[in-house]
């Protein structure tokens, strides 16, 4: 029986992802499923590189600008809500496109990971993120070292979300999160994946992203950077981690000038873009 396609168009960031996506669902009656973990995020428009209506070009994008700034957003329902919005493009007769450059989420689809119903304790979760609030994900990651070392050895030591995420599955199951989820890649995907990996030279890559944060600045970021400063979001917020508001911050606290601050928004943002790339390359086959 053969399976129904799903497209997987990935890559760095400013790489075209989003036009590529977009025109692919043009040519193929598709809908586009957001891939991208702070795109989820209502307000975080210019930062986050959403499509604004006009380049969405009339079509529909699922998983986008759909939850709040404080809320807490797993892989594990990243998952759930993907797999949800390719059988509703689907059962309607439309060709589901997921776009994105959030490594975890693709491989949570391609790999069809089953995650393991595991009881969350709703108190044990704020108290881990109290504890990375005021003592620093560091000491979380230490904590985590001691109790389940090869999960710590798989996990930056500046992950909060899953650095709390495998501490919580510890103490709640007794088990380690890696062998949870390799029991949970057993399964074959119900989906045939076409993947679109966009890739190209690193000095032009670079050279996107240095004009995409220009862009950026001239379509509004300072002012939406004053708007993600007034909510005081705790650190241990998965959305306080995007690439573009810190950097940006420096400049409206009177810390650097505007030129400066964009400098060293083009210089994370590249070195954020070097990661994906090694990790697509090294992960995603063409």
């Amino acid at each position: 029986m053969t399976k129904p396609l799903v497209h997987i168009v990935c890559g760095p960031t400013a790489s075209g992802k989003t036009a590529y996506g977009i025109d692919l669902a043009l040519k193929t009656g598709g809908e586009v499923i957001n891939c991208d973990s702070m795109q989820v995020y209502k307000y975080l428009d210019i930062g986050t590189g959403k499509p604004t209506e006009e380049e969405k070009q009339g079509i529909p994008h699922h998983l986008m600008s759909i939850l709040e700034p404080q809320d807490f957003y797993s892989v594990a329902k990243y998952k759930e809500d993907a797999v949800n919005s390719i059988e509703d493009i689907l059962a309607r007769g439309k060709t589901p496109i997921v776009v994105g450059g959030t490594g975890q989420y693709v491989s949570a689809l391609m790999e069809n990971i089953t995650y393991t119903e595991i009881e969350t304790d709703d108190n044990l979760r704020a108290q881990l993120m109290e504890q990375a609030r005021v003592d620093g994900t560091e000491t979380l990651y230490q904590r985590l070292t001691e109790l389940d070392p090869n999960a710590a050895q798989r996990l930056s030591s500046g992950d909060t979300k899953r650095i709390i995420r495998a501490i919580e599955v510890k103490l709640t199951t007794g088990r380690s999160i890696i062998d949870i989820e390799a029991e949970s890649k057993l399964q074959e995907s119900p989906y045939d994946f076409q993947v679109h990996m966009i890739d190209m030279p690193r000095e032009v890559l670079y050279d996107r992203i240095n004009r995409r944060v220009g862009i950026m600045v001239e379509r509004g970021l300072v002012a939406e950077t004053e708007m993600f400063m007034s909510w005081n979001l705790p650190e241990s917020c998965p959305c306080a981690k995007a690439i573009a508001y810190k950097e940006m911050a420096a400049y409206i606290r009177g810390e650097q000038t505007l030129e400066e601050a964009k400098d060293y928004l083009k210089q994370k943002t590249r070195n954020y873009a070097k990661r994906q790339l090694t990790w697509f390359r090294n992960k995603i086959v063409k």
